[in-house]
């Protein structure tokens, strides 16, 4: 069993979003009576534009530290800021490693410029989410968060053993009394499926489908069953569908503030299971994305 969160890192490009990362992550940190560490990595400027702009960037990084400073004592919040120079996914890579960082906050559009970077896909969030080896939340609002720490929680899970692995890190990750719902979809075989396309009329797919159906719900119940002494579950859900496909639907129609899931991102040969599942979740998940690293057997 790993040790539970005690120091967590909120990394900030000092925009609104990323004040929202350090609202959840100050909340986070209260919760879990853990230090909060907050993060800026000043990205390098080009030599012609070094001169003219370095002096009103790092005026403008003291009074958000002063800023930040004066909100977190006054919460009691036991933190340290930090400012660094490097390109912000490898230089967060290294800083969380040298200093023991166990948790991760980084806003889905940190240092995005939408000019020329519109697009989510390979940035720093996404990255960071699949090589921290930390728990990783990815956080996607902007906004005030009302309340400041999440109470729902959608876990995702494909049976495996990495994905138990990952569920049986939620009570160490999450403050207690976090409300945990744990969901698995499974798809009909493709051979079920080719024949639905076909449209044959004279085969009857009826017993077929109840038989993989009830297959997927005992294993679901063998799954939930072998966590019942490390991880308590609010409910329960066996869906039919593509996971990221039912996933959402899940959240539109609940009132989840988090969807939790394993990466599998470390190995690029099993990475279309549930690492494919962490991957729709963080490009389309309307709330926050918690990814929990499996120790490489992802």
């Amino acid at each position: 069993m790993t040790e539970s969160v005690h120091r967590i890192t909120a990394l900030t490009d000092l925009t609104p979003a990323s004040n929202c990362t350090i609202e959840r992550g100050a909340a986070y940190a209260r919760a879990m009576r853990a230090q909060l560490d907050v993060l800026h990595v000043a990205e390098e400027l080009p030599p012609l534009l070094f001169e003219a702009v370095e002096g009103h960037r790092r005026r403008a990084i003291d009074e958000y530290m002063e800023q930040l400073h004066q909100r977190l004592e006054q919460d009691e919040i036991r933190h340290a800021w930090h400012a660094i120079d490097g390109v912000p996914y490898l230089a967060t890579l290294e800083w969380i490693r040298e200093h023991n960082s166990n948790a991760l906050l980084v806003a889905a559009d940190a240092y995005i410029n939408r000019r020329h970077r519109p697009h989510r896909l390979g940035s720093t969030a996404h990255k960071l989410a699949r090589k921290s080896g930390l728990a990783t939340f990815v956080i996607k609002s902007d906004e005030h968060p009302d309340p400041p720490l999440w109470q729902r929680v959608l876990v995702l899970t494909d049976l495996s053993e990495a994905s138990r692995s990952a569920c049986r890190r939620l009570p160490e990750i999450l403050p207690a009394g976090t409300e945990l719902t744990l969901m698995y979809c499974y798809e009909l075989p493709p051979y079920v499926a080719g024949v639905e396309l076909l449209d044959v009329p004279a085969l009857d797919l009826e017993p077929i489908e109840r038989d993989v159906r009830a297959s997927a719900t005992q294993s679901f119940n063998d799954f939930v069953d072998s966590l019942k002494d490390e991880v308590t579950f609010a409910a329960t859900h066996v869906s039919l569908g593509l996971p990221v496909e039912q996933a959402l639907h899940a959240i539109e129609e609940g009132d989840y503030d988090l969807v939790a899931v394993g990466s599998r991102g470390q190995n690029p040969a099993v990475a279309i299971l549930l690492g494919s599942v962490a991957e729709g979740m963080l490009d389309l998940s309307p709330i926050d994305v918690l990814v929990i690293p499996t120790n490489g057997n992802a």
